[in-house]
């Protein structure tokens, strides 16, 4: 029965920002979604840097090795 309630609740949790966002005018809606990228790129960033600090200890594969392992498995990365 809860899980219930919780659908019910996100549903009208739903219907009530999509009608709140119909009401407003086509800048603030542009001002929204600006804003919304901008929330969605820090939180983006502040995951890569999570991820970089876990991993910060373990050893790396140098880039060089990867590219000379891609080339000998596919040709030429790069073509002149």
């Amino acid at each position: 029965m809860t899980t219930q309630t919780t659908e019910m609740t996100t549903t009208d949790t739903l219907r009530t920002l999509l009608r709140r966002i119909s009401a407003l005018s086509n800048n603030s809606i542009v001002k929204l979604v600006e804003y919304i990228e901008e929330l969605i790129e820090e939180q983006e960033e502040a995951d890569d840097i999570a991820y970089i600090e876990a991993h910060k200890d373990e050893s790396a594969i140098p880039f060089e090795d990867v590219v000379r392992e891609f080339e000998a498995e596919h040709g030429p990365l790069y073509q002149d």
